[in-house]
């Protein structure tokens, strides 16, 4: 959310130096303590409206959503405007992912107050998150016909343009993002994400954007303030052990935490010791399950990155690994101080940090990516596979009726289907009379999307209702999605990866194109790690020759779906502690003997 620190009025001599105090706190994100300066300046000076909204909002950032909202209604008791009172309950609730309240109140911020940009900043950021493109398209047109400088909506406009799978217009409105706040980090990760999903950008493009993003990051931890030493607090001893220290904000019921916690609660207790820095005020079931598997669990979300990396450094971590990459909420500006002396990237994000202080990047066992042409770190291949399933999270696969119309479908968020992954797949329904393809939009419901979806399809000669756009779904719809698919179709150059796993384990084939980085090509690993090495197409000819093959040979793919999910219950994808025992040994060869 957009966020403005309110002025305020001249006070005494005690109070401006709390208040000044407090507004460096919030400046830097370290809001828990500014939390409590705040507090202590609303403590001195009860009737000041503009130190309540302040508290308010650092309430809000703190995770504190009931107690920012009464602070802002304090505010607007001590004369605040109404619009920037519904601006900030906006904020505290579209920072907690509560967006249709969020949107209800900034509505409200613009119909008082029409000339309130802020409110029409954070109104554009609600409407990306829900969905709603043309609304949001509308407001941002609004917002930069009066400050074309608006870095919010600029950032809103190339997640927009991300998530309508328009990449190159995404990375274009990102660099104008960054040139406007060369110090926002996050947009600067949200310009390598997006550089992941188009076809006109190269693996040596995506480095040099890393170095870049690099030196923004060194920049500012050389400008900050000298620092103590940090003095060891570990709870225990390490006894031998190694100290492997894991940093994400997705250890709950997320993709990533899917995938990890279950590791978590496998490796030896003998040999490792975990610690978690928990960069997320979510708590849920699989976050609990997390934090019983570990001997350390740090919530880490309230402190800056220099605090962060003391924290590591007095905790010993011997090996630390990043599993968010330059996704929502990383903190690689923390490892660009190297507070372990072995730093590891995986799993969340599957590109280079384009960090210098992160050693190595975790990749499956491939010689194109050991080869490191792709990335800044050294490439460490492990023994299996890139990842391994829980069985247990897998549900029984339902055997659909062979129909005279093949299903094909990509579950993938429909970000990752590039332009010319639609014009390949439309040549594929062009060759295969009557097929239908089942696509995945998180803006789903919204017409104008489904829309321009069907149109992009439509500008190939497929009709539209033969493509069937579901919106989002709950985890036991999105398996039993794959039922109804015959051959899915992986994006490209983004591969999919979870989604990748989970149509194997439901015994849905699917067909890619192999390209020559980890994003890339994670498709290929997949089908080698169950034999399926025919399906990796080399060329968009080849990728539609294969899928068209196979989609008109019904006797060829049936048996091959029955087969597929027996194969993966024998399957080092499907074997975790397997996987595990890998993992472990990797982490041995890093260290020195």
């Amino acid at each position: 959310m957009s966020k403005k620190k309110h002025p305020t009025r001249p006070q005494k001599p005690n109070i401006a130096e709390s208040s000044a105090q407090a507004q460096a706190l919030s400046a830097q994100g370290r809001w828990q303590e500014a939390c409590r300066a705040w507090r202590n300046v609303v403590r001195q000076d009860g009737r000041n409206a503009d130190a309540q909204a302040n508290y308010g909002l650092a309430l809000a950032h703190a995770g504190q959503t009931a107690e920012a909202v009464e602070a802002y209604g304090a505010a607007l008791q001590l004369g605040l405007p109404e619009d920037e009172v519904l601006v900030g309950w906006g904020i505290a609730f579209g920072l907690r992912e509560q967006y249709g309240i969020a949107q209800e109140n900034f509505e409200n911020a613009v119909a008082r107050n029409p000339s309130n940009l802020r409110a029409w900043s954070n109104l554009v950021l609600v409407y990306v998150r829900l969905g709603l493109t043309q609304r949001a398209l509308e407001a941002a047109e609004h917002v930069l016909a009066i400050d074309p400088d608006d870095a919010t909506t600029l950032s809103s406009l190339g997640t927009l343009c991300k998530d309508s799978a328009l990449p190159d217009q995404a990375i274009a409105w990102f660099r104008r993002a960054v040139a406007v706040k060369p110090n926002d980090l996050t947009d600067h990760s949200n310009l390598m994400w997006a550089m992941l999903h188009s076809d006109t950008v190269s693996p040596g493009d995506i480095v040099a954007e890393g170095r870049h993003f690099e030196s923004r990051v060194l920049q500012q931890a050389a400008a900050a303030p000298p620092r103590q030493p940090p003095t060891s607090t570990s709870t225990s001893t390490k006894d031998g052990k190694l100290r492997i220290g894991w940093v994400s904000g997705d250890l709950r019921n997320h993709a990533v935490g899917l995938f990890v916690i279950p590791m978590l609660e496998l490796f030896d207790g003998e040999r490792f010791e975990s610690i978690v820095y928990s960069n997320s005020h979510v708590r849920d079931e699989m976050s609990q399950r997390a934090q019983a598997a570990v001997s350390l669990w740090r919530d880490v979300a309230d402190l800056d990155d220099a605090q962060l990396a003391d924290a590591i450094r007095r905790d010993r971590v011997d090996i630390l690994v990043d599993l968010a990459g330059h996704t929502a909420g990383n903190r690689l500006a923390a490892f660009a101080r190297k507070p372990a002396p072995i730093q590891v990237t995986w799993l969340g994000y599957p590109g280079t940090s384009g960090l210098s202080a992160m050693d190595y990047i975790l990749v499956p066992p491939d010689p194109v990516l050991t080869s490191g042409n792709w990335c800044v770190e050294t490439p460490i291949a492990l023994p299996d596979c890139y990842c391994a399933r829980d069985p247990s999270q897998i549900p029984n696969r339902s055997l659909r009726n062979q129909k005279d119309a093949v299903t094909f479908g990509c579950l993938n968020n429909f970000s990752k289907v590039s332009p010319s992954a639609v014009e390949t797949w439309a040549n594929i329904l062009g060759k295969v009379a009557d097929s239908r393809l089942v696509l995945v939009a998180m803006g789903g419901n919204d017409r104008e999307l489904v829309e321009d979806i069907r149109n992009r399809f439509g500008a190939f000669g497929i009709d539209s209702n033969r493509i069937i756009i579901r919106g989002r779904m709950s985890r036991t719809d999105y398996f039993s999605a794959y039922n109804d698919i015959d051959l899915a179709l992986d994006p490209f150059p983004f591969n999919g990866g979870t989604t990748g796993v989970d149509s194997l384990c439901m015994g849905t084939p699917f067909v890619t194109l192999e390209g020559q980085a980890l994003h890339s090509r994670m498709g290929a690993n997949l089908l080698r790690a169950v034999g399926l090495h025919k399906l990796i197409a080399a060329t968009r000819e080849d990728y539609e020759k294969k899928a068209v093959a196979l989609a008109e040979n019904g006797e060829a793919l049936t048996r091959l779906k029955n087969e597929l999910r027996e194969k993966m219950t024998d399957n080092p994808l499907m074997e975790v502690r397997r996987f595990v025992r890998g993992l472990e040994e990797v982490f041995q060869r890093m260290t020195p003997t």
